[in-house]
């Protein structure tokens, strides 16, 4: 009995643990059960709506059963008890009350199906989103904005995404924002949402994103952040994109660029401040210095991380090398060279001055 009782508590001890961890957003920014968006209130609303009747019916099961077992216990009477032979009332009961409770749970979750499913409002905030191996880029098709693993938005206003892929099939996924899309080859999958939090002045709030469909080496470290703003912040924020970076030390400028030619960074990746520098093999490098993460939310954004990732992209997520030769994305294109150690600390602190 000490065994059964040991075992019991481990049991109820880890359930409650695995409940813990799903809030608050703070302390777990991949929640799923704190929603930030209309989108997610939708579906919050039909999970909440099943998980409650599911709890009610297992509950009445389980008080049921209890009965039973106390009811019909054998009290050592000799012969077999009394042998019942079907009961009208009863099998009705036990059709009927299940049917009534799948439409329940039914005609709710059609209902948010076709919400969600709905064109995005004229005014929404258009972005293509498109999986790449292994990060994410954003275009922001009316302001003419490329961007790397972060999404800028304001509070308030829907965001539609248009979400596709160059490589294999991904999925873009934000837990506190909505349900998962597929990324596919050759198709573009929709999905709209309005952050329904409310951004205070001068502040921003974090949601944290991943790919969520297994796609090969690096699946696990392709995340990637939606930063709301309030509608002056993210007024400010597309102005400062638009704007090229501007580097204030000559020097650093200097060697920085020198050091981009010489690696042949050119021939992959877009930077607004370099003429040619339009590639999209690669994340776009403009304003590198004021992103949070960088190699798609791998590592936090800081020279010595960059010159890190510079020199081995492997080391931190694999299959990532630009030195693979051999590699067909990079057919006719020109091949990324070897950088001394003084190239890679000067591009790198040229790249964390971009901001």
């Amino acid at each position: 009995m000490s065994r059964f009782r040991a075992l019991f508590a481990s049991v109820c001890a880890s359930l409650w643990l695995s409940g813990c961890s799903l809030w608050p957003a703070e302390d777990n920014p991949f929640t799923t059960v704190e929603s930030s968006s209309d989108f997610s209130d939708a579906i919050l609303g039909v999970y909440s709506l099943i998980t409650w009747i599911t709890c009610v019916v297992g509950v009445l099961v389980a008080i049921l059963m209890v009965y039973v077992l106390i009811k019909f216990r054998d009290d050592g009477s000799p012969g077999n008890p009394e042998q019942v032979h079907g009961n009208t009332a009863m099998e009705l009961g036990w059709t009927l009350i299940p049917v009534v409770l799948v439409i329940f749970m039914v005609v709710p979750t059609i209902r948010t199906i076709f919400e969600i499913a709905d064109a995005a409002p004229d005014d929404a905030i258009e972005i293509r989103v498109v999986g790449k191996r292994w990060w994410w880029e954003f275009e922001y098709i009316e302001e003419g904005i490329i961007t790397a693993n972060e999404i800028h938005v304001p509070a308030g206003r829907p965001v539609n995404l248009l979400i596709e892929s160059d490589s294999v099939i991904h999925s873009f996924w934000v837990p506190r924002l909505g349900g998962k899309r597929d990324a596919v080859p050759g198709r573009i999958n929709r999905m709209w949402w309005t952050i329904t939090d409310e951004v205070a002045a001068g502040e921003t709030i974090l949601y944290r994103g991943e790919c969520a469909e297994y796609c090969g080496e690096s699946h696990a470290l392709m995340k990637f952040d939606v930063i709301a703003h309030d509608d002056a912040g993210y007024a400010e924020w597309l102005e400062l994109m638009k704007a090229p970076p501007v580097v204030a030390d000559a020097a650093v400028r200097e060697a920085g660029e020198e050091a981009f030619a010489a690696g042949g960074c050119i021939g992959c990746h877009a930077l607004t401040n370099i003429d040619g520098a339009v590639a999209r093999i690669g994340p776009n490098l403009t304003r590198l210095g004021n992103r949070r993460m960088i190699a798609s939310g791998t590592m936090e954004n800081t020279t010595e991380h960059l010159a890190s990732w510079i020199e081995n992209q492997e080391e931190w997520k694999p299959g990532t090398s630009y030195n693979k030769l051999g590699d067909p994305r990079f057919d006719g294109m020109l091949i990324p060279v070897e950088l001394s150690e003084q190239q890679v600390d000067a591009l790198a602190t040229y790249l964390s001055a971009l901001q």
